[in-house]
């Protein structure tokens, strides 16, 4: 897993035709990660929260996701590399994004936020009231890390995102105040 590839060696070689694709449950570091990361941090980023007023609800949520859709299917036609910024928990909600960026001749990335669930119990707790960024509710949070878990076990994350169809991963290992360790595994030949 800490074996350093040279597609990600250098910051200039993660540019051109990169779509980069967020996963790790709410409160797991990925917004700080963005907006710390000297690449990311000048990309255009995508996110479902983009589209939301006030509380997520159940019916928001549809809506979002359908528009979320459509504007993807323009935006990357316009850029040369994107931020695809959500939990991204299973591959069913992966895979969609990951085919069209393929289909545009994007080369695209997992950043995987390998956070503790105290880590994120402690991010959540500092959210306050920022409309829908407030605090997720405890058990919404551990059965979001659950499913994370489940379906993306760090140990075989590699495996798992070759299969899907990802050309790289990035595994943070995010620490209190700052980005943390990144280690990057090449699945392409």
């Amino acid at each position: 897993m800490s074996e350093k590839i040279g597609v990600l060696k250098s910051n200039s070689d993660r540019l051109n035709n990169w779509v980069y694709i967020m996963v790790g449950p709410q409160a797991s570091g990925k917004n700080t990660f963005i907006a710390n990361d000297p690449i990311l941090k000048d990309l255009v980023c995508m996110s479902h929260d983009d589209f939301v007023v006030g509380k997520w609800t159940r019916e928001k949520w549809e809506i979002v996701h359908e528009f979320f859709n459509k504007t993807i299917n323009i935006v990357i036609k316009e850029v040369d590399d994107l931020v695809v910024n959500d939990m991204y928990l299973l591959p069913e909600y992966r895979a969609p994004v990951v085919k069209l960026a393929k289909d545009h001749g994007f080369k695209v990335c997992a950043v995987v936020m390998n956070t503790s669930l105290a880590q994120c119990h402690k991010w959540n707790n500092k959210r306050g009231d920022r409309g829908h960024y407030g605090p997720i509710p405890v058990d919404v949070l551990n059965d979001a890390y659950k499913a994370f878990l489940e379906n993306n076990p760090i140990d075989k994350i590699g495996d798992i995102m070759a299969a899907e169809g990802f050309d790289c991963v990035m595994v943070v290992n995010p620490t209190e105040g700052q980005n943390g360790t990144i280690n990057s595994i090449n699945l392409t030949k």
